[in-house]
């Protein structure tokens, strides 16, 4: 291996330590709610029902959210 290629290759290695340095980890229930942020810390949430229709064959979802906080 040449020392030019040596160099890329640390360069490289480095790089991508980099970028998975800062990666988020988020949990199971961030995944599912999302994380209480402090834009979303004044939301009071109580309640919330989905009513949800699914027509396959016309490839539409069509329905109306209740929400109570």
């Amino acid at each position: 291996m040449t020392t030019a290629k040596m160099i890329a290759f640390f360069v490289l290695l480095f790089f991508s330590q980099l970028s998975t340095a800062q990666t988020r980890w988020f949990t199971k229930d961030d995944m599912l709610r999302g994380s209480i942020t402090p834009q979303r810390d004044w939301w009071d949430l109580t309640f919330y029902h989905l009513k949800i229709k699914v027509n396959p064959a016309q490839k539409s979802i069509s329905g109306s959210n209740e929400i109570c906080y």
